[in-house]
C-alpha cells in the first residue's frame, strides 16, 4: 500500500457522491507499500463518523479487478473478516478514478500485529484454511504472476543488484522453481501476500486480512510459505519454531496438509523468499528502495544453504 497517484478533495467528493457518501471528513495516503495507492477516509453520515479504504490500483487493469471483487464477495459472505468491496448506488463495485481501476472497502477494526504471538500465529493458520476451502470449488482463475519465466526475467533485468554468488545461487533457484511446477500439489486460489501488515488483530482475535491484489491460481503450500517466511521469523532473523508450528497446527485442524507439501515446504519458503527479494528491487525517483530486499535476500541464502 501506497499513494502513488495524488487528487483533490473536490475530486475525492465527486467520486464519493457514486456510493451514497455525501459529507467527507477527511482523507490521508497510506504510506506502506510498493504497489497501489491507498488512502483512509473518514466522513460523516447522520452524525455517525465512517471510515472507508479507498484502492487505487496501479498495475492492473479494470477487466482483472472482477476476479478479486468476486473471491472477496465469497469469503465475506462466508464469515471470513474480508473487506467486501462497496457497491455503487447503481450496483457496481469497480469503478473508475484518476483514470485508475478503483475499489472502496469499509475499515475494518483491529491493528498489525509486529511480534506476533503463538495464539495470533494459530487464529491465522485456521483462517488461511477456510481461505482455501472456500476459493478450491469457485470458477475463479488468475494466472500466477509470478511464474518461471517471470523469476527469470526478473533475475536478468536485476543482476546487477546481487553478488555473483547471490546471482548463481537466484538461476538455480529459478531452475527448481520451474521443475516444481510439475510437483503432483494440491492448488487452488493463494492470497499470495500474507504478511503482518495485511492482517489486523484485536488482542489475540484475528479481524481482518486485507490486500488480495496478489491472489492467483497456485499451490496451496506456497500461501503457508510466504506466511512462516513473515510470521514465524522474529527481530534476530531466526525462525520461531513454536510460532510455525501452531500456525501449521491451526491449518491442519481445517484442512490437513498432505505429506508431500510438508516435505517441500522449505522449498517453497526458498522460492518465496527468493521472489520478494526481486520484487523488492523497485526504487523511488531518488534511487532509493521502496521497500528494502536486503532481508529477503539473506533469507533466500539462509534457505537455500538448508537445502
Amino acid at each position: 500500500m501506497a499513494a502513488f497517484t495524488t487528487f483533490t478533495r473536490e475530486a475525492l467528493i465527486r467520486y464519493l457522491r457514486m456510493f451514497g457518501i455525501k459529507n467527507l471528513d477527511s482523507f490521508e495516503p497510506i504510506a506502506e507499500g510498493i504497489e497501489n495507492s491507498t488512502y483512509f477516509i473518514k466522513s460523516i453520515e447522520r452524525g455517525i463518523e465512517q471510515e472507508y479504504v479507498l484502492s487505487i490500483i496501479e498495475q492492473l487493469s479494470l477487466e482483472e479487478i472482477p476476479f478479486f471483487n468476486q473471491i472477496l464477495q465469497i469469503l465475506a459472505a462466508s464469515g471470513v473478516p474480508v473487506p467486501a468491496p462497496k457497491r455503487t448506488l447503481d450496483g457496481m463495485t469497480s469503478t473508475i478514478f484518476c483514470g485508475k481501476p478503483t475499489l472502496l472497502f469499509p475499515k475494518l477494526a483491529g491493528k498489525h500485529v509486529t511480534e506476533p504471538s503463538v495464539e495470533q500465529c494459530k487464529a491465522l493458520g485456521i483462517e488461511l484454511a477456510e481461505i482455501h476451502l472456500l476459493l478450491d470449488t469457485q470458477v475463479c482463475l488468475r494466472e500466477n504472476p509470478y511464474s518461471p519465466d517471470w523469476m527469470e526475467k526478473a533475475v536478468c533485468e536485476n543482476a546487477q543488484e546481487f553478488t555473483r554468488a547471490d546471482l548463481v545461487m537466484l538461476q538455480e533457484i529459478t531452475r527448481e522453481y520451474r521443475m516444481s511446477q510439475e510437483y503432483n500439489l494440491p492448488k487452488g486460489i493463494i492470497h499470495g501476500d500474507l504478511f503482518r501488515d495485511n492482517a489486523l488483530f484485536i488482542d489475540n482475535s484475528l479481524t481482518g486480512i486485507i490486500d488480495f491484489f496478489n491472489a492467483c491460481n497456485d499451490f496451496l503450500v506456497q500461501d503457508i510459505a510466504v506466511v512462516i517466511n513473515d510470521w514465524c521469523i522474529s527481530k534476530a532473523k531466526e525462525l520461531v519454531e513454536s510460532r510455525r508450528d501452531a500456525l501449521l497446527d491451526g491449518y491442519s485442524s481445517k484442512r490437513e496438509l498432505k505429506a508431500k507439501e510438508l516435505e517441500n515446504l522449505i522449498k517453497f519458503q526458498m522460492f518465496s523468499a527468493a521472489r520478494f527479494a526481486l520484487t523488492r528491487q523497485k526504487r523511488d525517483e531518488s534511487g532509493d528502495y521502496l521497500k528494502d530486499p536486503g532481508e529477503y535476500i539473506d533469507l533466500t541464502r539462509e534457505l537455500y544453504q538448508s537445502i
